[in-house]
């Protein structure tokens, strides 16, 4: 549950927050991350996403609902989470799946951030922002994918609702409603 600022949640640390928009500072952060975390680089595809400023200009041109974990200055990029509207294109024989996901999902924490449990409470965060705002329909599930030798963020996935629905080539395809995501933050909470 936010508190009456409307933008922290009381399960992360008073010192962070959520915001929804992007820096300079945090588009620098950002593209230093996707060049230079190895974790980044090995799992994600942020390298050629976010490769540059012209890149990440690019990517916000395409609307995404960010959300943006910060300190209270508002200077660190410690976590990011995007929805963005996008019909997944599943290979066969995954196709019977796709009517109802039309919208994408990733989420990232970056140092010194990662390994410290935020993301639980960022997700919890995210989710509210997104299932409050307009860009949300209740008949919309939501879908991703990640590297299928990223246990650790497959479980994660799990934990936060996400149900594995297949693997194509080197990636796991996971999907969700909002009542599984916020049956899971319930659970977790």
């Amino acid at each position: 549950m936010s508190s009456s600022d409307g933008n922290r949640t009381h399960n992360l640390p008073r010192d962070l927050k959520v915001i929804n928009h992007l820096s300079p500072s945090h588009i620098d952060r950002l593209i230093e991350f996707s060049n230079r975390d190895q974790t980044i680089i090995r799992f994600t595809s942020d390298r050629t996403r976010f490769a540059n400023f012209e890149k990440v200009s690019e990517w916000l041109s395409s609307s995404p609902s960010l959300h943006v974990l910060t300190n209270e200055e508002e200077v660190a990029l410690l976590g990011l989470i995007w929805f963005r509207p996008k019909e997944l294109d599943w290979p066969a024989p995954f196709d019977a799946h796709s009517n109802s996901l039309s919208i994408t999902l990733a989420k990232r924490t970056y140092p010194p951030a990662r390994g410290q449990g935020r993301i639980v409470p960022f997700f919890r965060e995210a989710v509210q922002q997104y299932l409050g705002s307009a860009g949300y329909s209740a008949s919309t599930g939501f879908w991703l994918s990640t590297r299928t030798q990223n246990k650790t963020n497959i479980a994660v996935n799990m934990k936060l609702g996400f149900k594995v629905v297949g693997t194509h080539s080197d990636d796991t395809f996971m999907s969700a409603t909002a009542a599984d995501m916020m049956n899971a933050l319930r659970i977790i909470a």
